[in-house]
Parts: C-alpha cells; structure tokens; sequence
C-alpha cells in the first residue's frame, strides 16, 4: 500500500509485507515509484513510451556491471566445439 501526502511536501510510504518483500526490494519499488512521479513532471509531450521507471544510474549498473562477463576461451576452437565440451563435461 502506497501512502501520499501532499502537504507541506509530496511524501510517499510504503507499507508491505515482509513475507514478500524484503526491505530492499520495498525501496526499491518506492524509487522506481518517485523516478515515474518525476518523469511524468518532466516529461515534454507525456507520452508513456517516454517514462522510465528506473534511473540512469540503475540503467547503467543493470547494462553495464553486471553485464562484465567476459571470459577467456581457447581462440582456436568454434562456439561449436566449445559447447559440445561443455555438454561432454556435463552429461546429466
């Protein structure tokens, strides 16, 4: 349940169920909130193609750091040669 206040400042709250959530994914839910909430301000035509919940900084963590994973592989052999090593190695 999200709780709004608008006096003397918007002020949100976020009541949960711990069984569900955990307080991180709580916050992290309420932010993604306040990012639509600011975007719908600044937003110049308002369409909703053009509001994103997530923040640039989240965008760049989600695409970028957690996307490093290269690995180094043997240069002379195929993707195909190093799956079927992969499917030898793991046959159940």
């Amino acid at each position: 349940v999200v709780y709004c206040n608008l006096q003397p400042k918007l002020q949100l709250k976020l009541l949960f169920n711990s069984s569900f959530l955990n307080e991180t994914e709580a916050n992290q839910i309420l932010s993604h909130l306040i990012n639509i909430l600011w975007e719908m301000l600044v937003s110049e035509d308002g369409k909703l193609e053009n509001i994103s919940m997530i923040s640039e900084k989240e965008l760049t963590h989600i695409l970028s750091d957690n996307n490093s994973t290269s690995l180094d592989y043997p240069k002379n052999q195929c993707f195909q040669d190093l799956f079927t090593d992969q499917v030898k190695l793991n046959l159940n």
